[in-house]
């Protein structure tokens, strides 16, 4: 059984909770395959550190894809997945953390340290490569193929929904939190069977 999981937009507290949820629950049942659509253009770097690390411990193989545009800390989840994909049109863009206010507004962060950690451990990067996506708060953005050359994206095929398996859309800032008792319940039914 393979599960996908999907959500677009910045990463808060709210999504991160309703992400680990949804990851507690596959972990449970008998997944073998994990698959996490994403479109964000990043935000709280506690919660996408939180939601890394969820999917770096799941039981089950996990594959990321980008869906639209994957940046800042989106992009240190999205290196998360063993098999790691982006649609053709999408693009990824790095910066360092900075703070948003107060005397320190605009410098550079210590999360900065953080947020490329994957990137040095995962993806080998040096101290050069480091310096020139993660020294400012000025973005940098890179097409597929080049997140290819740099080992972000290991898949260049087009990407497909994939079909039969449960999914959880998952939008904390919608009128309606989504309905993830429900797919909790279909989940484990599934997995009994």
């Amino acid at each position: 059984m393979n599960v996908t999981i999907s959500f677009t937009g910045g990463v808060t507290p709210e999504l991160a909770a309703q992400f680990q949820t949804v990851c507690a629950e596959v972990a449970q049942a008998k997944v073998g395959q994990l698959t996490v659509l994403m479109a964000s253009r990043g935000g709280d770097v506690t919660s996408g550190l939180a939601m890394f690390n969820t999917l770096r411990m799941m039981p089950c193989r996990v594959r990321t894809v980008n869906m639209g545009q994957c940046g800042s800390i989106a992009a240190t989840i999205y290196l998360a997945g063993s098999a790691r994909q982006a649609m053709p049109t999408a693009n990824f863009f790095l910066h360092a953390a900075s703070y948003v206010e107060g005397a320190e507004a605009g410098k550079v962060s210590p999360n900065t340290a953080l947020i490329l950690a994957p990137f040095r451990d995962l993806l080998g990067w040096d101290q050069a490569r480091l310096d020139k996506h993660f020294s400012s708060p000025v973005e940098t953005y890179l097409t597929v193929g080049e997140a290819a050359e740099l080992g972000m994206v290991t898949d260049l095929t087009q990407p497909a929904w994939p079909q039969g398996e449960l999914a959880a859309v998952l939008n904390p800032h919608g009128a309606e939190a989504p309905r993830l008792d429900a797919f909790i319940a279909r989940l484990h039914k599934k997995a009994r069977s």
